[in-house]
């Protein structure tokens, strides 16, 4: 096989298989300094820190997030979401993962779990407790994981036309 390296072709002497299997290979670095990522950016959320939040986007991030627009393109697009959201809680309560999977190569990693989110409407001192999809994509650059797109999601009840708030994991597989 040819690739292109920097300005030059050059032939590969692998198997894209066997080039594949090695760039997996010694992923558990990489794969500690995303979970310090996904662990800041909860830090942050919880402190009501959009500086530091900003802080662990691409400029140009990409996000299909809950509330409306169908997607925020650009990071201060997004931080203004993460704005109403903060605004909409009085308080918050633990934040937990379940089914969490990292797949991560030389600068490339992908993050995917299950997030329960918990506390209490501003509104209407309404408690909320209920569990999101979530999905990251990861770049690594200039020596630092940044998010490039990002996924919220919750499932709907076809039948109602209703979001699926009350759905949770499995108890075993939840992380604090």
């Amino acid at each position: 096989m040819i690739s292109l390296k920097g300005d030059k072709l050059e032939q590969q002497t692998k198997s894209p298989a066997t080039e594949t299997k090695r760039q997996f290979e010694d992923t558990k670095g990489a794969e500690s300094e995303l979970k310090a990522v996904i662990e800041g950016i909860n830090a942050a959320f919880r402190a009501r820190d959009l500086n530091k939040l900003k802080s662990f986007y691409a400029k140009d991030v990409v996000a299909y997030d809950m509330p409306t627009p169908l997607s925020f393109k650009g990071i201060d697009s997004y931080l203004e979401s993460w704005k109403t959201a903060l605004d909409m809680m009085s308080d918050m309560g633990p934040f937990e993962t379940a089914e969490d999977k990292y797949f991560v190569g030389q600068d490339i990693g992908i993050y995917h779990a299950l997030c329960r989110m918990t506390g209490t409407l501003t509104k209407n001192n309404e408690k909320i407790d209920s569990w999101a999809r979530y999905t990251g994509v990861f770049k690594k650059s200039e020596g630092k994981w940044l998010i490039v797109h990002e996924h919220f999601s919750v499932p709907i009840d076809m039948e109602k036309e209703k979001p699926a708030w009350s759905l949770k994991p499995e108890s075993a597989s939840i992380r604090h």
